[in-house]
């Protein structure tokens, strides 16, 4: 334990596994990605990754991924793995969005649950799912229809969506409520107004949570020492809940060991 090659390979160790939870947890739910850049004590330029969804419960999660050294988002001098998902990324955001960014705001803005649905417009529901046509199906936009309109009908006469002040309520509502079973396309719907990345404060918070782990004292500290090392901390919620077992046994797992 006094060994710097063996606290890494145990940090790493720890950090495999809090994302491997992480990744169960978004299962085959639509997710999006954060991205932003800052530099750490020893002027580096890191880019942070955050994963936001919305998960099995209706709650919009934010979940840390790590951090990756750049010599700058804008030059696009990443890694190529890196570079991959943010190609990726942007090549989907010009996709769906290129010319329909104020037509989607506007589309989601009618979901807004406060005054009894008082913006609520069926047209402007179906018409985001124009805009997602990979997530949507050409007879799913067909039921589509049918389905909004027993689905608004249904939660005006419901006393539980009275008192919804904002859509996160509104999509836990429905998971306790198990109207996301009964309208699983209007959920499907909410589901992807929810990730969109309206902002990167988690990411900002990360950088935030950076300076403690790497500080005037640590400055050599190593960026995949550092990102391993920020993940446990940053998301110690899921680490607690991780078996011991699970981590000593990727440990073993990296190199032969002695015993």
């Amino acid at each position: 334990m006094v060994s710097p090659r063996i606290q890494k390979e145990l940090s790493n160790a720890c950090a495999s596994e809090v994302t491997l939870a992480i990744v169960k947890d978004i299962g085959d739910r639509v997710f999006t990605i954060l991205v932003d850049e800052a530099r750490d004590v020893s002027l580096k330029k890191q880019m942070g990754v955050v994963l936001r969804y919305v998960n099995s419960e209706g709650y919009v999660i934010e979940r840390f991924l790590g951090i990756v050294h750049v010599t700058g988002t804008c030059s696009r001098s990443l890694d190529q793995e890196t570079t991959l998902v943010v190609d990726l990324i942007i090549q989907e955001m010009n996709n769906r969005f290129s010319q329909a960014s104020t037509d989607l705001l506007k589309c989601i803005a009618c979901l807004d649950p406060r005054n009894s649905f008082s913006e609520f417009n069926e047209h402007q529901v179906i018409h985001i799912a124009t805009l997602y046509p990979e997530d949507f199906s050409a007879s799913e936009c067909l039921h589509l229809s049918r389905q909004v309109s027993n689905f608004i009908a249904n939660v005006l006469c419901d006393p539980q969506f009275v008192a919804l002040s904002d859509l996160g309520s509104f999509a836990m509502k429905m998971f306790k409520t198990k109207k996301h079973l009964v309208f699983p396309l209007v959920y499907r719907i909410i589901e992807l107004a929810l990730v969109l990345p309206v902002a990167t404060a988690s990411v900002e918070r990360a950088f935030s949570t950076m300076k403690t782990i790497k500080t005037d004292l640590r400055n050599r500290m190593g960026d995949e020492w550092m990102s391993d090392s920020l993940v446990v901390y940053i998301e110690k919620d899921i680490f607690s809940m991780i078996d011991n077992e699970s981590i000593l046994q990727r440990f073993q797992s990296m190199k032969t060991r002695r015993i």
